[in-house]
């Protein structure tokens, strides 16, 4: 479920949002509806919302004013804001608010912006889905006895979790160059030392039984979650 918050002083264009993207994406729930900056930042401070849809003229407090005291609020995790305006000034202002996922013009058509709107929902379940992934990804390393204060186990769980985001559990025949390449790159050290930080992990646990290697690990853990 993606619970939203609509900011918007125009109910009938609310309405007409709500109504039109509910019959395609039936997993929004749209938590509260805010006409002011003022109501929008009180609800802000009192529930957990995952997608705010936000207006950029408002009374009193408009939507910029509302992006600005966001960082006040001291959240534990901001919600995505997706930008609705007409005027082009004030879309310039917000685009390269890091909140800010996407600003969309009101002239456009109702398909446009709920498509739009869509594309936010997906990304955030992307999310979603990542995250419940890695936290079972670690889960499973933990279990296992592995140290999170060795690099080699951090370096071990990002293989697993692009493995299984690559959905292509053939890239463990040959990690160094499917998986620990990629690794090496991003944290642009060599293939040779993602792969000993790993073992090395790996035989701080199965010290007597070589048949513990990280592929076999990377393969169990892998059965496990999907």
């Amino acid at each position: 479920m993606i619970k939203a918050l609509i900011a918007d002083d125009n109910l009938y264009f609310t309405k007409e949002i709500i109504n039109t993207v509910l019959s395609k994406v039936p997993e929004l729930k749209v938590i509260y509806l805010s006409t002011t900056g003022e109501e929008t930042l009180e609800m802000l401070s009192k529930k957990k919302f995952d997608l705010v849809i936000l207006d950029l003229k408002m009374s009193n407090l408009n939507g910029i004013d509302v992006l600005d005291r966001l960082e006040g609020l001291n959240l534990f995790k901001n919600p995505k804001f997706l930008v609705l305006t007409g005027d082009i000034q004030l879309a310039n202002e917000v685009r390269e608010n890091i909140n800010v996922c996407n600003v969309i013009s009101k002239t456009n058509s109702m398909d446009f912006i709920s498509d739009r709107i869509i594309d936010t929902i997906n990304d955030i379940n992307y999310e979603k889905r990542f995250l419940d992934t890695k936290k079972n990804i670690m889960s499973e390393v933990f279990k296992m006895g592995y140290d999170i204060k060795l690099i080699g186990t951090r370096y071990l769980i990002e293989s697993i979790i692009f493995i299984y985001e690559s959905n292509n559990s053939d890239l463990v025949n040959n990690l160094e160059q499917n998986v620990y390449k990629i690794i090496a790159c991003k944290h642009k050290k060599t293939i040779s030392n993602i792969k000993t930080n790993i073992v090395k992990s790996t035989k701080s646990i199965y010290r007597n039984d070589d048949k513990f290697t990280p592929k076999h690990v990377i393969n169990s853990i892998l059965t496990k979650i999907k």
